[in-house]
């Protein structure tokens, strides 16, 4: 169980990664990742759960 959950958070990584990976074409189109205009709509402070990294 512990390798699979492992297995799980390498994709969770990988997929941040590759997020990141993406911000300089949206800055040069002025425009938010995803989890940026997120954290806009969120109060300070508030725990947030993301359900779908893997989407």
């Amino acid at each position: 169980m512990l390798a699979l959950l492992e297995r799980v958070r390498g994709y969770e990584r990988r997929s941040v990664e590759k997020s990141a990976g993406s911000r300089e074409r949206f800055e040069k189109r002025k425009q938010l990742l995803p989890r940026g205009r997120l954290s806009l709509l969120l109060d300070p402070g508030t725990p947030f759960l993301e359900l779908s990294l893997l989407a």
